[in-house]
């Protein structure tokens, strides 16, 4: 079993959350183990690549390492949702392009013509029209559209490269009647009731009617994961306070959003949405190329650390790594990148009361408490007292995510029932959850032995300090959603 170092070693005193993506780099036991020890918080599983059976017998993986290391490890599955993606089926899959070559996008199912390609929903040909730009490759490929038709469209390239299989496909201000889940999205749903995935991410994401369709799903499935919706459509912006009401979670997906709008608005939306998100007390997850270079390199460029820093002057709650822990030769190196990057720059942050910045939606007695407690840590502040964080108790986890919204740069320590609280706290900035299944009895009112016990439990573990204030929250009684009702203020114990 691990030990409290184990959880020293994964908590290596940053806030801001990782996300790693696991791949053929990261795959291996040893090196998801390291990879977590590292500091990765949650491991995403991108459902466009390998089979289900695979991530099935990963996330099994990931959850056992967990609990042999004591820590809380979110889970993270990512749809396809209706995106399009490229089929190259000759040259073992790519054609290479000059600038003026002409290629065809064919409804066949498996072209075989050196010249010819199709993709993952072919029914998008007929709405393609004639000079409209198509983006291939997260932008590493353009094309217009020369020849436009319902079974073969002809392309004429505006760049050179090499066309792959399994490409994103954009066509930047189209909206395409495609359908929100795809038979592999369905069964991935299926195997995320049996494997208790904790989050499920749903790609291209229109409106919030496509959410609510992916939760009616879930639902028949009986699924009880919490919904990241990704941003990387001009429809998603025009829709985006809908979406964020509708979700429990965002993700800017900046690669394709950088495709469907200009990059240089990409940094402008980057920062509105984790506002939102923070306003509204959700999880925003910003991702896509953070450490692109160091895919085949060791090291970072100066860009991207900057790119990681600004995230975190941002108030993410997380930043993501893709293809760097998926397919890159330095998944470790990269992880570790983010990790100290995000450290550095959370220390580097002025404490200000963020209430002056953000628009906090308040609207019952759980968020006024959160607000006073936040409120309390800011005058122990402007006092000169030594602050050490909050302790919270809580039923389904809805306390610690509203007292994170506010930034608090300090850690909030959670005390959860069961683990499906727990791990689904994992995407929230400075929240670090534990298991105390003994106390969370029903109907059973709140003792003082109780929290000392769990405040004990923390300082074994070396994360509470005796000569710092804490801040409690909890209810009087256990097992009551929504029971918060009391802040009290642990002084130092000289």
């Amino acid at each position: 079993m691990g030990s409290f170092f184990s959880f020293k070693r994964h908590f290596m005193n940053k806030l801001t959350k990782i996300v790693a993506t696991i791949g053929p780099s990261s795959e291996d036991p040893d090196m998801l183990k390291t990879l977590l020890l590292s500091g990765v918080d949650v491991v995403r599983f991108n459902l466009k690549h390998n089979e289900i059976p695979w991530h099935a017998n990963l996330i099994d993986t990931v959850k056992k390492i967990a609990k042999e290391e004591e820590l809380s490890i979110g889970t993270l599955i990512d749809l396809q949702g209706p995106e399009v993606r490229t089929r190259v089926f000759v040259n073992d899959g790519e054609i290479p392009l000059k600038i003026g070559d002409k290629v065809i996008l064919s409804t066949e199912k498996e072209p075989k013509s050196q010249n010819t390609f199709t993709v993952t929903q072919p029914e998008v040909l007929g709405y393609l029209e004639k000079e409209q730009k198509v983006v291939v490759d997260d932008g590493r490929l353009h094309f217009i559209v020369e020849t436009p038709g319902k079974n073969k469209v002809t392309l004429i390239s505006l760049s050179d490269g090499v066309l792959k299989n399994r490409k994103t496909m954009n066509v930047p201000g189209a909206l395409f009647p495609l359908q929100v889940l795809n038979e592999k999205d369905i069964e991935a749903i299926e195997m995320a009731a049996s494997h208790h995935v904790d989050y499920i991410a749903l790609s291209f994401v229109r409106t919030a009617e496509d959410i609510l369709t992916l939760k009616k799903m879930m639902e028949e499935k009986g699924v009880d994961a919490r919904v990241i919706s990704k941003i990387e459509t001009q429809s998603a912006l025009d829709n985006i306070d809908e979406i964020v009401a509708a979700s429990e979670g965002i993700m800017v997906a900046r690669g394709d959003l950088g495709v469907e709008i200009p990059m240089e608005q990409v940094p402008f939306y980057q920062k509105e949405i984790i506002k939102k998100c923070l306003e509204r007390g959700i999880p925003v997850i910003t991702a896509t190329q953070m450490l692109h270079s160091m895919i085949d390199r060791s090291y970072p460029t100066r860009a991207e650390v900057s790119d990681i820093a600004n995230a975190a002057y941002d108030f993410t709650d997380a930043v993501m790594l893709s293809e760097e822990t998926a397919a890159g030769k330095y998944p470790l190196e990269a992880v570790k990148t983010q990790a100290q990057t995000v450290a550095f720059s959370e220390k580097r942050v002025a404490i200000t009361d963020t209430r002056s910045l953000y628009d906090y939606l308040i609207r019952g007695c759980e968020e006024m408490l959160c607000d006073s407690a936040y409120n309390m840590v800011l005058q122990l502040h402007y006092q000169d007292q030594p602050i050490g964080g909050f302790i919270v108790f809580t039923q389904t986890g809805r306390t610690a995510r509203k007292l994170s919204r506010y930034r608090a740069k300090y850690p909030i320590y959670v005390f959860a029932p069961d683990k499906k609280v727990r791990d689904q706290l994992a995407l929230n900035f400075g929240t670090y959850a534990f298991l105390q299944p003994k106390i969370f009895k029903e109907n059973t009112s709140v003792r003082v032995p109780q929290m000392t016990d769990a405040i004990e439990f923390l300082r074994k573990r070396g994360l509470v300090e005796s000569d710092k204030h804490y801040i409690l929250l909890y209810g009087d009684s256990w097992m009551v959603a929504g029971g918060t009702s009391t802040i009290k203020i642990i002084p130092p114990q000289v």
